[in-house]
């Protein structure tokens, strides 16, 4: 496979240097002919192409293409789509959904991406989403309610990256409009229903600023991601029910030989457990530490743990959470 691999990526890149000898030829003198040896398609599908595929100038001249994805695009068996120009990669997608209870939605997006130089990406993106009610919110007892509406959403995002030996970093802005967000609050704002229920949020906009840092240091690699948002009901301008203004998540690995052991923090503030922000539940840190080691190119062991330091903390008032523990993974890679 290896070498299946090299023979292609080397004959890739005499074609490529094929097609624009025969192009520049083409520009300089309409008489002058070019001469251009014969070039290799090593197979990359035994079903699909022949042992070998040969592409010479007569055959380019032929198919009237100027660049090597157009011609590779000819040939049975290969596949080599472009989501952009130079420097650029674009994509759009389209989802359909039909319900028999709240009729047909179509949703979709695009996202775009350029490449200022070989360190530094913009990227650009848009969508909307759609998200009918589960059962449980519809229907399950002493919680979920009939009149809770599909929710529906519109989302941007634009961000910067940087890229460059063992350094990396990115920042993203993000905004979403989403209306009648399904969210579960304490106390249930409806009548008859128990300490709480589904329900909609008329108008919310989650908005924010992420910033994620990469550095290696050798054989050790240290991360930061950071996110300020203000995930609020834009008709009340409280926070949303149970999400927090600030996360951050810094972690530490070192790789010995077939070992990597590391550590991460991770920092929350504080968050309301209703809708009115007056039931506040307090910000927490966490601590884990875990290891890894490659028994062999196939198999590897995990040990992970978590909350070393037994700290308490709710993500919902009246719900424990796990305290210290730990847990060991046995995990096998084809």
């Amino acid at each position: 496979m290896k070498s299946c691999t090299r023979r292609l990526l080397g004959a890739a890149c005499a074609l490529s240097c094929a097609v624009s000898a025969y192009a520049q030829a083409q520009s300089q003198a309409q008489s002058q002919q070019s001469t251009q040896h014969p070039l290799l398609l090593a197979q990359t599908r035994p079903e699909a192409l022949a042992d070998v595929t040969v592409i010479d100038a007569e055959t380019i001249a032929r198919s009237g293409q100027t660049s090597l994805t157009q011609l590779l695009q000819l040939e049975h068996g290969i596949e080599m789509p472009t989501t952009g120009g130079p420097q650029s990669t674009t994509s759009l997608f389209m989802r359909g959904d039909n319900s028999t209870q709240y009729g047909s939605k179509v949703t979709g997006g695009f996202s775009y991406g350029y490449d200022i130089d070989k360190a530094w990406r913009a990227t650009l993106g848009a969508s909307t989403g759609f998200r009918a009610p589960t059962f449980n919110e519809l229907y399950f007892p002493s919680f979920g309610q009939t009149s809770v509406r599909p929710e529906s959403s519109k989302n941007i995002e634009a961000g910067l990256r940087y890229q460059a030996n063992q350094t990396s970093a990115s920042l993203t802005t993000y905004q979403s409009r989403v209306t009648d967000l399904i969210v579960s609050t304490t106390p249930c704002p409806v009548s008859g229903f128990g300490r709480s229920c589904a329900y909609n949020v008329n108008r919310a906009v989650p908005q924010g600023v992420g910033l994620s840092l990469m550095q290696g240091l050798g054989n050790t690699t240290l991360r930061a991601d950071v996110d300020f948002q203000s995930p609020h009901d834009a008709s009340t301008g409280n926070l949303l029910i149970r999400r927090a203004k600030q996360t951050a998540k810094l972690s530490a690995e070192h790789r010995l030989a077939a070992w990597v052991v590391g550590a991460e923090f991770l920092i929350t503030s504080r968050r309301y457990d209703d809708t009115a922000n007056t039931n506040a539940l307090g910000g927490y840190s966490l601590a884990n530490l875990f290891a890894s080691y490659d028994i062999d190119k196939h198999w590897q062991g995990m040990l992970h743990l978590n909350n070393v330091f037994d700290k308490g903390y709710e993500l919902a008032r009246g719900y424990a959470t796990p305290g210290a523990n730990f847990f060991v993974q046995l995990s096998y890679r084809p």
